[in-house]
Formats: C-alpha cells, sequence, structure tokens
C-alpha cells in the first residue's frame, strides 16, 4: 500500500472510531453500561495501538481470524452510513466514492484472509486424515 492509502485508511478507521463510541453513547439505557463500556474502551485500546504501531501491519494483527463476519457486517455498515450522508447532503459524490472504494478495499482483505484461513482449514484436515 502507498502512504496515502495508508493514510486513507487510517483516517477511514478513526472517523469511524467516533461513530461507533457516538452509537454506544446512544445505547446507554438500552444495554448493560458495563457492556457499553467495556466496548468503548476495547476501541480506544485499538486507536491508541494505532498510534503506537504501524497502522496497516496493526490492521492486520487486529483483524485476520475468525471474526469475519463481524467484520463484513461492518462492512455492509460502513456502507450504510455513506450512502445516508451522500443522500443527506453531508458528504457529495466524490468524497461517497471514496469512502466506498476504502470499505471495498478493507472487505476484499478479509475476504481473501478468509478464503485463506478455509484453504489452510482443509489441508489441515485432509493431512490429519491421510496421517491416521
Amino acid at each position: 500500500m502507498s502512504h496515502e492509502e495508508r493514510k486513507q485508511l487510517r483516517s477511514v478507521f478513526f472517523a469511524n472510531t467516533q461513530y461507533i463510541l457516538d452509537a454506544l453513547e446512544r445505547l446507554e439505557g438500552v444495554y448493560d453500561t458495563r457492556l457499553l463500556d467495556f466496548l468503548k474502551l476495547q476501541r480506544i485500546r485499538k486507536v491508541q495501538m494505532l498510534h503506537e504501531q504501524d497502522f496497516f501491519a496493526r490492521v492486520i494483527e487486529l483483524y485476520s481470524g475468525s471474526n469475519s463476519d463481524e467484520l463484513l457486517q461492518g462492512y455492509y455498515l460502513e456502507r450504510k452510513f455513506i450512502f445516508h450522508y451522500e443522500k443527506g447532503g453531508l458528504i457529495n459524490k466524490r468524497q461517497a466514492r471514496a469512502l466506498r472504494q476504502n470499505v471495498n478495499m478493507l472487505e476484499s482483505y478479509t475476504l481473501k484472509e478468509q478464503q485463506a484461513n478455509i484453504s489452510t482449514t482443509i489441508l489441515e484436515y485432509l493431512n490429519r486424515d491421510t496421517q491416521k
């Protein structure tokens, strides 16, 4: 990834963090405060880690693995926010397109990782069966 792409990803991550924290604030009184506080602190810790380490390497470490389904749902929600912001005039078409491209790039990475994990699991299963 280029420096500019990394910068854009970081910007999207930080903007999404604010949306997530705002959404969690609105859920107070609906869900257990301890759960909401835990989720807020977890997101804030991720932001702090991104400041301390290389952004791209940290994103890969944080999001590789078993949470692909949650990430894919998150990408859907991000697209939904982008649509509503564009429709509401909060962002223009060019900004919406750029944000969608960023979401698409993250989703592509997640799908590639998910496919790699599935392939590895299948190979491990086949190797285990042939060793019996």
